[in-house]
């Protein structure tokens, strides 16, 4: 037998570093391609759902509320059995929107959080403008995406619920509406319609309404303007303890 050479040794050695390198290099490799596959699965799975929370928000929503102002618009023309029905129908119809809202908010991700609120606002105000016949013109002053989560809620049914009364008796060609965020969070909403009727103001809408700001520890005030139509302005503290949730 030939005795080993020094000379061969130090090869040797050099060959099972280059293997060892290359097959490390490989693993690496093989890592980066398997994180790169598995990005790319979830950039599509986001994809998917942000476009289906799309979907879900700018057909099935509004349809369900454009649905739900026409029955309360209706509920004037028809008697009390009736009205008793479509006031249901309409519970179940705004029980139905939140919880679309809901699949649509774990669909967008936490990630959509800070301008949930404003968007919210938005998309109310152009909702209300499919059955108005126009878009009322909404302005934001102040911080909003800050407010409370709790108070945001009630913020944004109070909108909705102006905004359908408003709808149903005013008979409007404008309407305005005005958030300030500062100290308090104040709602106006102004139109040039025809006044609201004495037997609105003891229905169920303003009355949830009033009981919002009182549950926050606000207040609310609605007058009729010199110039026409009526001011509803919604005044709440801008750090607000909830005590009870609304009926």
């Amino acid at each position: 037998m030939r005795p080993p050479r020094v000379g061969d040794d130090a090869g040797a050695a050099t060959a099972v570093i280059d293997m060892t390198d290359r097959l490390a290099a490989d693993r690496i490799l093989l890592q980066a391609e398997e994180a790169v596959h598995a990005a790319t699965i979830a950039v599509a799975i986001s994809e998917d759902r942000e476009r289906i929370a799309l979907d879900l928000h700018d057909t099935v929503v509004r349809r369900l509320f454009a649905a739900g102002m026409r029955l309360q618009s209706a509920m004037r023309l028809v008697d009390d059995a009736a009205r008793i029905l479509f006031e249901q129908t309409v519970d179940d119809l705004d029980e139905t929107i939140r919880e679309v809202r809901n699949v649509v908010f774990h669909l967008q991700g936490m990630s959509r959080v800070p301008n949930e609120v404003r968007r919210r606002l938005m998309v109310a105000v152009a909702e209300a403008g499919e059955v108005l016949g126009f878009d009322p013109r909404l302005h934001i002053d102040g911080p909003v995406e800050t407010t409370d989560v709790d108070l945001a809620e009630h913020l944004i049914s109070v909108l909705r619920e102006a905004l359908s009364n408003i709808a149903q008796h005013a008979n409007a060609g404008n309407v305005r509406v005005n958030i300030v965020v500062a100290a308090d969070v104040v709602l106006s909403v102004h139109d040039d319609g025809v006044g609201i009727p004495d037997d609105v103001f003891g229905g169920q809408g303003l009355a949830s309404i009033a009981r919002r700001a009182d549950i926050l520890g606000g207040e609310t005030s609605i007058v009729s303007q010199p110039s026409g139509g009526t001011l509803l302005t919604w005044r709440v503290p801008r750090r607000s303890v909830v005590a009870q949730n609304p009926t």
